[in-house]
């Protein structure tokens, strides 16, 4: 059971350059053959698939352009059945937009939360499915049919920073508070599943795996990466410590079972966009085993 979308290779690498554009963060579509660029107060979607000079010379469309506030997140859907949908975040807001539409680019807009939203992730087995988290306590799950009040809703002590959805179980659920991790049934949606104590710092980053429903990675402020086994959460399974830089992103790799990528804490100046992802900082490749 190979879970990870083959529909497009590169043979070679091409990086696009857009100097004037102050690019914040950015997502890869399902296909591999689109990104996102969040560019202040809009959306920037570019191909991938082209020659440079193709991709530089203009964005295939630019979303959100009347937006008052600036936009700190941007996600395409990982479902094929609505690959063409972007999810952004804003303040509170929550928009879906649709990257191919001619008119109506704006699927809906949410009022998700009371304080700003800190964290964003869209259901890897249902369309329709969006995660949200914010330092008002809440993890909500909004469905992008029936938005006037969330499908499910998670309430901890501490705020949220980071929330993802398991990719091989469609109930479950990860957010990060502060140095923890709780995970979430949306079956049993009144009290966590489980409560992970992680980190002596804050953690900046977690990831489910490819292949397991039960075991994810996270990293911190701390230096250190560990994967977690939440069946048995007491204790990692594995810890990697990287000296003393904190790392700021750790994501298992799709085609092999025990390794992480991991991003040490760096600050993009220039974003440049390629097959590999943002020249963001260095990326390397670690062995979980």
């Amino acid at each position: 059971d190979n879970p990870f979308n083959t529909e497009f290779q590169m043979d070679d690498s091409v990086v696009l350059s857009y100097p004037e554009w102050p690019a914040s963060t950015f997502s890869v579509d399902y296909s591999g053959r689109r990104a996102v660029l969040v560019v202040q107060k809009w959306l920037a979607v570019v191909r991938l698939d082209a020659s440079r000079r193709e991709g530089e010379s203009r964005a295939l469309k630019k979303l959100a352009k009347q937006n008052k506030c600036e936009i700190k997140s941007a996600l395409w859907c990982p479902v094929s059945s609505r690959q063409n949908y972007i999810v952004s975040t804003s303040q509170q807001k929550l928009e879906v937009w649709d990257s191919v539409a001619e008119r109506n680019t704006l699927v809906c807009s949410i009022r998700a939360h009371t304080r700003p939203i800190s964290g964003l992730s869209w259901s890897f087995t249902d369309a329709n499915l969006i995660g949200s988290c914010a330092v008002d306590t809440y993890v909500h799950v909004w469905d992008v049919r029936e938005t006037r009040k969330p499908s499910f809703s998670f309430r901890a002590v501490a705020g949220a920073s980071l929330v993802q959805w398991n990719r091989r179980n469609g109930n479950l659920l990860a957010s990060a508070h502060d140095t923890d991790v709780r995970i979430w049934d949306t079956r049993k949606p009144t009290t966590a599943l489980g409560y992970i104590s992680a980190h002596m710092q804050r953690i900046n980053d977690l990831d489910w795996s490819h292949w397991s429903a039960a075991h994810l990675t996270t990293c911190s402020q701390d230096a250190s990466i560990k994967l977690w086994d939440t069946a048995a959460p007491r204790e990692p399974t594995r810890t990697i410590k990287t000296g003393s830089q904190p790392i700021w992103r750790a994501r298992n790799y799709v085609r092999y079972r025990h390794w992480a990528k991991v991003l040490p804490w760096r600050w993009c100046q220039q974003c440049t966009v390629g097959t590999t992802g943002c020249s963001c900082g260095a990326t390397a490749m670690r062995s979980l085993l």
